[in-house]
């Protein structure tokens, strides 16, 4: 039984509700958490012309750090490690003294397993005046967030089998449209989505390249232009062909729109690709840049994954198995919020591939043969191939 419109949007705002707090859940997993220990706490007097050692011990690695306060005047402070102390009770050696009212200092431990070391914190007073000095000492560390870990993963699988349930159950109906309506309905419209959706892929795709074909025009990378304008050839003409076919079929304009929004996806994943691809040629094959995303490289790379396959598996839904009043507007709703995330992606690639052209590396002549050689090949090819399956489909 089909699902009611009500349905569909309450299921698909849950759906996206999951996989968004799940991937800020998770991306908040990977900033640790930090801790904090009180060691000590305590007041003590300094008398004149006199020193004054306090001693905390690290039992492991971590951030070690005390503040002090004086009543009244200065008195000179320094921290000192394991048995710098002895050293210096001894005098073979000379601390860096901080001399203030109240300051801060702090050392970082570094402790192999069941390992300790003393940390004395000394204060001299070179006055004649006893003064009275209050003393925090504190241990600071970093810990794994495995309860945002845990969670974001959690809820990003909850919302991905959501989406697996949905699709297997649209397809269990495209089957059951197979029997009742015929298996030639049913292919036909498999057929429309997966061209509309190639066709979106290959517009974004060639667009790119006609922006950069005439960047490579205007740097003066002219091989790399002619390059670059042979590869395109074949996206073109696939568009040109595709688009002057539709304009020969007569659709109403819900049609339309639904095969516009299928399309529109189709750019989005070319926008995720575009990114991948030049944040790999600038971070694996040039070497002059680093992944920004907490997940890394390229773990980073699957991020926008998660949101742009259930979100084409969810207008598949509502637009050819729901089919309801509101389908369009829910279907429209759930691609701009896909389109963001895509114009984000599409900056990114561009920002890449701006530092990537910077540190360009010209291939030699012999690559240069070897590729024009490939691709006249590839094209040639194509546009055997090409006559013929536009020949035979001509009514």
């Amino acid at each position: 039984m089909p699902m009611s419109i009500k349905g569909a949007i309450v299921y698909g705002l849950i759906v996206l509700a999951l996989l968004s707090v799940g991937a800020y859940v998770l991306l908040s997993s990977v900033t640790p958490l930090e801790k904090e220990s009180l060691l000590l706490d305590d007041s003590f007097s300094v008398a004149g012309r006199e020193y004054e050692n306090k001693t905390v011990w690290a039992d492991s690695s971590g951030e070690y750090s005390a503040s002090f306060t004086v009543t009244e005047g200065t008195i000179n402070a320094t921290l000192m490690v394991g048995n710098v102390f002895s050293l210096w009770t001894e005098g073979l050696y000379q601390p860096d003294w901080v001399e203030s009212d109240q300051a801060n200092l702090g050392a970082g431990m570094a402790l192999g397993q069941g390992e300790s070391a003393p940390i004395h914190f000394v204060f001299w007073n070179n006055d004649t005046l006893t003064k009275q000095v209050h003393l925090e000492a504190s241990k600071m560390w970093k810990e794994t967030n495995y309860v945002s870990l845990l969670g974001g993963t959690g809820l990003i699988l909850s919302g991905i089998i959501m989406c697996v349930i949905s699709a297997r159950r649209s397809l269990n109906r495209l089957m059951t449209t197979d029997i009742t309506e015929g298996a030639d309905i049913a292919k036909t419209r498999v057929r429309t989505i997966l061209g509309d959706f190639a066709v979106g892929f290959l517009t974004m795709t060639t667009g790119i390249g006609l922006l950069y074909v005439i960047s490579f025009a205007v740097w003066g990378y002219f091989a790399m232009w002619l390059l670059l304008v042979l590869i395109l050839w074949i996206p073109l003409s696939i568009i040109v062909h595709e688009y002057s076919k539709r304009e020969r079929e007569k659709a109403n304009w819900s049609v339309r729109l639904r095969r516009a929004l299928i399309a529109a996806h189709g750019t989005f994943l070319a926008s995720w690709a575009f990114d991948v691809g030049t944040t790999y040629y600038a971070i694996d094959v040039l070497n002059v840049a680093a992944e920004q995303n907490p997940l890394g490289w390229p773990m980073g790379a699957l991020g926008a994954l998660v949101f742009y396959l259930p979100a084409l598996i969810l207008i598949y839904v509502v637009l050819y198995r729901i089919r309801q009043k509101y389908s369009l507007a829910v279907a429209t709703i759930i691609t701009v919020l896909a389109a963001y995330l895509a114009i984000a992606n599409l900056f990114a690639g561009f920002q890449n591939l701006d530092i990537a052209t910077t540190y360009f590396l010209s291939p030699s002549t012999a690559t240069y043969n070897l590729l024009f050689f490939a691709v006249i090949l590839v094209d040639l090819v194509y546009a055997l191939l090409f006559r013929r399956i536009t020949k035979s489909s001509k009514p």
